[in-house]
C-alpha cells in the first residue's frame, strides 16, 4: 500500500521522501530480483556506479513509487513505478535503468536546476533562449538514447522511439547544444518520454543519500563520482562488451573539462594577491646603491583593467555574460581600482568604477564605438599614463591589430569566437 517513508534522525527529527513509497508485491519483488540479476549480468559499468553510489538507504537499488509515471530520478536515487516497470520485457527494464543512471552520470538533473533559477540559456555568439523544460528533457534523453543504443544496452521501449535520432542529439554532444538544435527543428515536441526528471535532490533527502556519493554537506560529490565513474570504465574496457561504445563514453567524462568562467577565476587568484616585480617602478633601497631594479609591487589586487571590443563584433548578449561574471569574480577580489575602457580603432569611453556591482550598471549605457578593430590603444594609454594593472582582461572576438611587443603585466583575452592569433596572454574561449 502507498504510504510515505519517514526516517527519524539522531536529533529526531522526521525526513520524507516527497514521493510517497510502496511496498512491492510477491511477483513484483521476484520480478525485481530477474532485473537486478540481468542488469548485473549485462550492465556491469552502470551497475558498479549503481552499487557504489546509488543504493538506497535500505541497500537497495531503487525506491519504489506510484507518483512517476513509470521511472525516475533527482539525481540521487532512482524512482520506478511498479505496475508500469514490471510491465515491460526484461530487456527494456535494463534500458530503462541504465537510462536513468546514466542521466545520474552526466548530472543532467543538477543543470536542469541551475537552468531553471536563471530562466533562459546564453550562448556565446549573442543568441539567448528561454528555458523549456520540456525541450531541455528531450535534449537530455537524446543524448543518454543515442549512447545507449550505439552501445546496444538493453531494447529501446517503444514509447520512447522518438526520443532517439541522432540528427538532433548524439551522446557526444551537451544537452545545451542539443536544445539549441532544437529549438531551430520546426518539427513538433516528440512524446513518449520514459522517465521523470526530478528536481536535483528533491526526492531523496540528504539523510537517505549514500553517505559515498555526498559530501559533509549532503550534496554531490563530484570526485567520488568521477572515481566511480573512472572504475566503470575500466571494468567495461576489461569486459569489452558494448562495441567498446561505453568504454569512451565513459572515458570521454574523465577529459578535464574547465568552464570559461573557472579559468578567469584561477587566472585572478594566479595573477592577483601576490607580489610581483616591474620595471616601471625602481627598487628604492637599490637606486641608493646606485642599482636600477624592478621593485617590488602589489600585496593584492590594486588595478585591475577591463578592455571592451565595442567595434560591434561583441554582441550585447556576450557582453551581459561577461560583465555578469566578471563582476562576481572582481566582487570577491575587491580590486583597489577598476577601470573599464571601451575601445574599436581609437578609445571611445573610460569608465573608472568604486565597485565590481557598478559592472552591471555600465552595462546599460550601450557599448559606443562600431568602427574597426584595434587593440593597441588601450595598451598605448597603459602606458602612457604609466599605469601598472595587477590584470588586462579584454572582450573580443580576436580580429583586430595587436601591440608588436607583449606588455610586462598579465593579460587575459575573453575570446567570443575561434581566433587562434593571439599573439601573447591567455585565452579563454567564453561559451554558455
Amino acid at each position: 500500500m502507498p504510504g510515505e517513508e519517514t526516517i527519524i534522525l539522531a536529533d529526531g527529527e522526521r525526513e520524507i521522501s516527497s514521493l510517497p513509497l510502496v511496498v512491492l508485491s510477491e511477483p513484483q519483488q521476484k520480478a525485481w530480483g530477474e532485473t537486478r540479476a540481468a542488469f548485473l549480468w549485462r550492465c556491469p559499468a552502470f551497475s558498479h556506479v549503481l552499487y557504489a553510489l546509488m543504493t538506497t538507504i535500505d541497500n537497495e537499488l531503487a525506491y519504489f513509487t506510484e507518483h512517476v509515471d513509470i521511472a525516475g530520478t533527482d539525481g540521487f536515487s532512482l524512482f520506478l513505478n511498479p505496475e508500469p516497470f514490471f510491465a515491460l520485457p526484461l530487456s527494456q527494464r535494463e534500458y530503462l535503468m541504465a537510462h536513468l543512471i546514466a542521466h545520474c552520470i552526466l548530472d543532467h538533473m543538477h543543470l536542469a536546476t541551475l537552468l531553471r533559477r536563471s530562466g533562459q540559456l546564453l550562448y556565446a555568439d549573442g543568441l539567448v533562449l528561454p528555458l523549456d523544460e520540456t525541450r531541455l528533457g528531450l535534449a537530455q534523453d537524446l543524448i543518454v538514447n543515442d549512447m545507449l543504443v550505439s552501445a546496444q544496452i538493453g531494447t529501446l521501449p517503444e514509447v520512447a522511439i522518438g526520443r532517439h535520432e541522432p540528427r538532433l542529439g548524439k551522446a557526444t554532444e551537451s544537452s545545451i547544444g542539443v536544445y539549441r538544435k532544437l529549438h531551430q527543428d520546426a518539427e513538433p515536441g516528440r512524446d513518449g518520454s520514459l522517465d521523470n526528471h526530478l528536481e536535483a535532490g528533491s526526492a531523496t533527502p540528504k539523510s537517505w543519500r549514500n553517505r559515498k556519493a555526498v559530501g559533509a554537506d549532503g550534496e554531490k560529490n563530484h570526485a567520488a563520482w568521477a572515481a566511480a565513474i573512472a572504475e566503470a570504465a575500466e571494468i567495461e574496457r576489461l569486459q569489452g562488451r558494448h562495441a567498446g561504445v561505453l568504454s569512451r563514453f565513459l572515458g570521454q567524462l574523465l577529459i578535464p573539462k574547465i568552464h570559461w568562467r573557472d579559468k578567469i577565476a584561477a587566472f585572478f587568484a594566479r595573477e592577483t594577491g601576490r607580489s610581483r616585480y616591474s620595471w616601471r617602478k625602481l627598487d628604492r633601497h637599490m637606486i641608493v646603491r646606485g642599482i636600477g631594479a624592478p621593485a617590488r609591487i602589489g600585496e593584492g589586487a590594486n588595478l585591475i583593467i577591463i578592455g571592451v571590443d565595442s567595434s560591434g563584433s561583441v554582441t550585447e548578449a556576450s557582453l551581459r555574460l561577461f560583465l555578469t561574471e566578471i563582476s562576481g569574480i572582481l566582487d570577491a577580489l575587491a580590486p583597489r581600482r577598476l577601470l573599464v575602457i571601451w575601445c574599436d580603432a581609437v578609445i571611445q569611453r573610460m569608465d573608472e568604477l568604486e565597485a565590481a556591482e557598478q559592472l552591471l550598471a555600465i552595462r546599460s549605457l550601450g557599448a559606443p564605438g562600431g568602427g574597426g578593430t584595434s587593440f593597441v590603444p588601450v595598451f598605448d594609454y597603459i602606458a602612457e599614463q604609466d599605469l601598472v594593472p595587477d590584470a588586462l582582461i579584454y572582450l573580443t572576438d580576436g580580429e583586430g591589430l595587436f601591440p608588436d611587443e607583449a606588455p610586462d603585466y598579465p593579460v587575459l583575452w575573453g575570446s567570443v569566437a575561434d581566433h587562434e592569433a593571439y599573439p601573447f596572454g591567455e585565452v579563454v574561449r567564453l561559451c554558455p
